[in-house]
């Protein structure tokens, strides 16, 4: 008799189950997400800064950081990081090769000694647009 109430037992007895996968937290989705949102922005920003005069690439690269800092090796993050640092760098040199030409100098002296005359300014600015072979304006 004992031995058919422990096979009762066992009829009604619980199969061994596997453990659970182990769930993601809802955070990780979200850093993600909102990673993939950096990203994205600084691609946005990377053309844009080409035309205001590469200030939009400083925040880019910004926001490049904080999407990598949230997810790394977020491609979106690192393709803008590359673009806005390569802008950032382009303007930077361009900003500098320009104010050390001897003719961009003179024209900013022109335009200070113009003292606010408009048919001055006008002056220098053609001279200084025929210097760099532009022509002048009329």
């Amino acid at each position: 008799m004992s031995e058919n109430n422990y096979n009762n037992f066992n009829q009604y007895q619980q199969p061994i189950q596997q453990p659970a996968q182990p769930v993601f937290p809802l955070e990780d989705a979200s850093k993600k997400k909102s990673a993939n949102t950096l990203g994205i922005v600084s691609l946005v920003l990377a053309p844009l800064s080409c035309c205001c005069c590469g200030v939009p690439s400083l925040v880019g690269v910004v926001l490049s950081i904080v999407g990598l800092s949230k997810n790394k090796g977020n491609v979106l993050c690192i393709i803008g990081l590359i673009l806005n640092l390569l802008i950032t760098a382009y303007m930077a040199f361009s900003t500098i090769t320009t104010m050390n030409d001897p003719a961009y100098m003179q024209y900013m002296q022109s335009i200070m000694e113009a003292n606010g005359d408009p048919q001055a300014t006008q002056e220098a600015l053609n001279e200084f647009m025929q210097s760099q072979g532009m022509g002048g304006l009329q």
